[in-house]
């Protein structure tokens, strides 16, 4: 695979969309181009992934505190 400068979010998405991967590829490059991480085992397709990807950017967007994990949601305690 060539490389290929990706300079924003639709530009990441349409990388995503546009090129032949497996889930944990597309798990990979979203992690190093967002420091953002969602779980391998949740997704069984590329597709699955995207689009709680872009669940995740519409919330949360480029701002510089989110959180770390996409696909966490709400964590409740139990004591």
């Amino acid at each position: 695979m060539e490389t290929t400068d990706i300079n924003s979010f639709d530009e990441l998405v349409e990388f995503l969309k546009s090129n032949d991967l497996t889930v944990k590829q597309t798990i990979q490059i979203i992690a190093e181009g967002l420091k953002v991480h969602f779980y391998f085992g949740d997704y069984k397709t590329k597709e699955e992934l995207i689009d709680a990807l872009e669940v995740f950017w519409d919330k949360w967007g480029d701002q510089e505190c989110k959180p770390i994990f996409g696909d966490l949601g709400s964590i409740d305690v139990v004591e």
